[in-house]
């Protein structure tokens, strides 16, 4: 999979992901795709039990393990959450909290691959949200593209987001510049 988008929303098909969504199909006109809802999969936080560091493999046993592979192969990470109170979704955190630990363990694995974050919420915090993800991507070496404007849309109740029109034009500018920059990095 070239572009896999991870949504830490605990809600199925509500705004967030309905973002994510549309930001892989822009890059679906170019390259295959994979969506990864975390409200379908049990993912506990990290432990800080630092064995992976050891032996290279979380010890923890829950659908993370199914995920890491499809994440490290990809080359571009989409990252989506909703805004909870002014930072990511916990679900989200879990996530990011193992996948940083374990792939700073294997060679910093995430290293050289394109980040992408997308925010949704209804009011505020979404700048501090999109901040902790971009600071994700720059600890662990990832490329983050610009784009016209941030990538966070406003919508509170499921399906509101379809009502935030600016987001759909940022989005789409946001994808076809990041898939210039695949290209320039070599990607076909």
């Amino acid at each position: 999979m070239e572009a896999v988008g991870v949504v830490g929303s605990p809600r199925r098909r509500g705004n967030t992901e309905y973002l994510v969504r549309y930001y892989l199909k822009q890059l679906t006109k170019e390259l295959s795709t994979e969506i990864i809802p975390l409200a379908e999969r049990k993912i506990a936080a990290c432990r800080g039990c630092r064995r992976c560091q050891a032996t290279g493999e979380c010890q923890i046993r829950d659908d993370f393990q199914g995920i890491y592979p499809i994440v490290v192969k990809s080359k571009i990470l989409v990252l989506g959450t909703p805004v909870y109170y002014s930072g990511m979704s916990p679900l989200l955190s879990a996530f990011l909290s193992r996948l940083g630990m374990l792939s700073s363990s294997r060679g910093r694995e995430l290293g050289g691959k394109i980040g992408v974050g997308i925010v949704t919420g209804r009011r505020a915090g979404h700048n501090m949200v999109l901040a902790q993800l971009l600071q994700f991507y720059f600890y662990h070496g990832l490329i983050i593209p610009g784009g016209p404007y941030w990538t966070i849309g406003f919508g509170g109740g499921r399906g509101e987001i379809k009502n935030d029109r600016e987001i759909y034009t940022v989005l789409s500018a946001h994808a076809a510049f990041t898939l210039k920059i695949f290209k320039k990095l070599g990607g076909e």
